[in-house]
């Protein structure tokens, strides 16, 4: 061991402070949760106006999923698993190796 390695010792990898990263985290969770609730909620929007015989309602219908349900659905997924990568779980799966 040389003497610069024994004053400074073993390498360390920055790490952020606990209070941001659990800050960090439950923003993600509270993002997750609001895109989750509101994909649903347009799921069933959904579902209520294919179910109107009428042509309005499959209009309605064409445009609120093509516009904001896509948005909702991909937001929940991304947040998802972004949440998921966070987990101590997460990182024993790979070994360690992040």
């Amino acid at each position: 061991m040389t003497s610069v390695e024994a004053t400074r010792g073993p390498a360390r990898r920055f790490t952020a402070p606990k209070s941001s990263a659990r800050r960090a985290r439950q923003m993600l969770l509270w993002i997750h949760v609001l895109s989750s609730v509101s994909w649903m909620s347009q799921a069933l929007a959904l579902l209520v106006l294919m179910l109107n015989p009428g042509e309005g309602g499959v209009v309605a219908a064409h445009v609120l999923d093509t516009t904001v349900l896509v948005v909702s659905a991909n937001l929940s997924a991304m947040s998802g698993f972004l949440l998921s990568s966070t987990t101590p779980w997460a990182s024993s799966c790979t070994g360690g190796y992040s």
